[in-house]
């Protein structure tokens, strides 16, 4: 039975880009690659994934709250920016190892460019109420998830 190619070359070109494993798909019985369970999972590991950065991100802000509250005599605000900082590396960290765990098949791409969105709209929900200096701590974590989910989701292939 001859191959039959399912998809043509923008396709390609799309799938690709988000890094699923699609590009030489063909029917037939020898070779079978299921592209619905990998475009599955990666919806799912957009849920997954923010859920888990958005909770390790809470833990993390009621620690260092705690921390600077009990045991150091810290400014409010640099250990807020601190723990920011360390919530939004942490979390992004927990979100790509819940999806490894979870999710066997999924596009690390595609839930980068989710954060990117998230964190943009509220980046311009924070800029339409007009920005100050209580932002600087959310501004912080922001740019550390998207530094690290750019690292670990886009570039990095396993971690």
């Amino acid at each position: 039975m001859p191959h039959t190619q399912i998809f043509d070359r923008n396709t390609k070109m799309f799938l690709k880009l988000f890094n699923i494993n699609a590009e030489y798909v063909y029917m037939n019985e020898d070779q079978n690659i299921n592209l619905g369970a990998n475009i599955g999972g990666t919806i799912v590991a957009i849920f997954v994934s923010v859920t888990v950065l958005v909770f390790v991100s809470i833990v993390v802000a009621i620690i260092a709250s705690f921390f600077n509250y009990y045991m150091s005599s810290m400014r409010i605000e640099a250990a807020a920016v601190i723990g920011g900082i360390i919530g939004g590396v942490a979390g992004a960290y927990a979100a790509r190892m819940s999806c490894d765990a979870v999710i066997k098949s999924y596009s690390k791409r595609s839930v980068f460019i989710a954060f990117v969105a998230l964190i943009g709209l509220a980046t311009v929900y924070e800029f339409i109420e007009g920005v100050s200096w209580e932002a600087l701590p959310r501004l912080a974590q922001w740019a550390a998830t998207i530094f690290v989910s750019w690292v670990i989701f886009w570039k990095g292939e396993d971690v």
